[in-house]
């Protein structure tokens, strides 16, 4: 009886229908994004690489693959991203200085600011506010 089940326990495990590898690995690494994405949409953009490392336990540059992978940006790319679109909500919403809003997004380095935020909008945070009707006098 014993010699029954282990027949069958390698028949089934020699079975690939029974299983798909790739499938499972795709699946993984839809999750594992998820992780990432909502960990990204939490903070603003504001967690680091080495953060999403100790909080999800795999190495950066696997982290950098499954970002790379699921939105042609690398890990610092997307995360600008998402900083950037809280900028915009920012600029669109409240009456807080640009400067203010480049604290609050913890970025030290204004011109730095600009620049990803012109990459991605394709005009300045002031010019971005006015052309859509909300100027405060900054």
């Amino acid at each position: 009886m014993l010699t029954g089940c282990i027949c069958r326990l390698l028949d089934q495990l020699n079975d690939s229908s029974c299983y798909d590898i790739v499938a499972l690995k795709k699946e993984k690494s839809n999750y594992l994004f998820e992780q990432i994405a909502e960990l990204m949409r939490s903070s603003y953009g504001k967690i680091s690489r080495k953060q999403l490392i100790e909080k999800l336990n795999y190495s950066g540059d696997y982290l950098n693959e499954i970002v790379k992978k699921h939105t042609n940006m690398n890990i610092t790319q997307y995360r600008n991203s998402m900083a950037m679109y809280h900028a915009s909500y920012l600029l669109l919403n409240t009456t807080k200085t640009i400067a203010e809003i480049c604290m609050e997004l913890e970025f030290v380095d204004q011109t730095y600011f600009y620049r990803i935020f012109k990459e991605i909008y394709g005009m300045t945070p002031k010019t971005f506010r006015i052309s859509n009707g909300y100027y405060f006098g900054e």
